[in-house]
């Protein structure tokens, strides 16, 4: 059995560098196309999103020597929608706006440096800036807001499901699509979970930070019984993945919410915070940073390695910071 899956899953294109497009993902991703194309702004963000979600990563046409994922076509059908309105971000060109934009310019530049132009920094600049504009656009307000929480707890859910199922069974319910892999990562015998998205982790951190959007939308009485859902979909991607990361953000975003009383007092709070770094610094042999390398919440993590990646980044900062 595992060795006919492995077989299905070379079968079904997983890796290679031709065309990977079940006919069920064509037929939905032409539905997906027309509704972001026609339906009212307020609506057109959720079947880009529900298509970025729900269908395996690698789904793609190959083109003119191009990756054309499905994803980067709905962001370009969104953009042809854009070249027919009038863009608008709301609030304008904010701070968060800013900080998204100095960091992909920097990859963008970085990658230029190190490697060379590419098409795969086509494709980066199209799901990164196209990506990012085209939902502030398409979300201008909080009623936007709760339609598309309401979307993602839609979709918390299905994953949520499917990576439970891909966790007691280890198989990958999307693999059998193409684009995705059908045998479940496996670390230390523990199945970790990925669905649609491109590692245990990716999948986990997606579900984990859900969690506090559905606790508003649940909080704001828009949708209670399907915030309640959503948050235990969001749970079950969490558990599925099976990564100390997915746990650790599920942890802080559940703390950022308590902590939410506290906000007019963060700064007491960030100042308490680096008296306990510089008192772990005076007590511990090693960096401070190699308090990660204790940290394994799964009891599979590989904390050490972590560690060693931090320890690794500032010792060599004066080698790689130019670029």
């Amino acid at each position: 059995m595992p060795e006919q899956l492995q077989f299905n899953q070379r079968d079904l294109g997983h890796g290679a560098s031709g065309t990977v497009l079940h006919p069920g993902v064509m037929v939905a991703l032409l539905l997906a196309v027309i509704l972001t194309l026609c339906l009212p702004r307020r609506y057109a963000a959720i079947p880009v999103l529900m298509i970025a979600f729900l269908v395996p990563r690698g789904q793609e046409i190959y083109l003119f020597g191009l990756h054309w994922y499905v994803l980067r076509i709905m962001i370009l059908t969104g953009v042809v929608r854009l070249a027919r309105a009038r863009f608008r971000l709301a609030g304008g060109l904010n701070n968060v706006d800013k900080a998204f934009l100095l960091w992909a310019s920097y990859r963008f530049v970085a990658n230029v440096l190190t490697n060379g132009p590419s098409a795969e920094l086509l494709g980066f600049c199209i799901q990164a800036f196209g990506g990012y504009f085209l939902m502030r656009h398409l979300i201008q307000d909080e009623s936007d807001i709760a339609r598309v929480a309401k979307a993602l707890a839609v979709v918390a859910v299905i994953l949520g499901a499917c990576m439970t199922v891909e966790h007691t069974l280890g198989v990958n319910v999307f693999g059998f699509l193409g684009g995705a892999r059908l045998i479940s990562e496996v670390r230390d015998g523990k199945v970790r979970a990925q669905a649609t998205l491109g590692h245990p982790i990716l999948a986990g951190c997606l579900g984990a930070t859900l969690v506090p959007l559905f606790f508003w939308l649940w909080k704001s009485g828009r949708a209670k019984a399907l915030a309640v859902a959503g948050m235990a979909g969001s749970t079950m991607m969490v558990l599925a993945a099976n990564s100390s990361t997915p746990v650790l953000a599920y942890i802080a975003g559940v703390g950022a919410l308590f902590l939410w009383p506290t906000r007019a007092s963060m700064r007491v709070v960030r100042r308490g915070l680096v008296l306990a770094i510089v008192a772990l610094a005076v007590v511990m042999k090693a960096p401070v940073w190699f308090i990660i390398a204790h940290i394994n919440v799964t009891g599979s993590s590989g904390g050490y390695d972590r560690a060693m990646l931090v320890d690794t980044f500032i010792r060599h900062f004066r080698d790689w910071c130019l670029i």
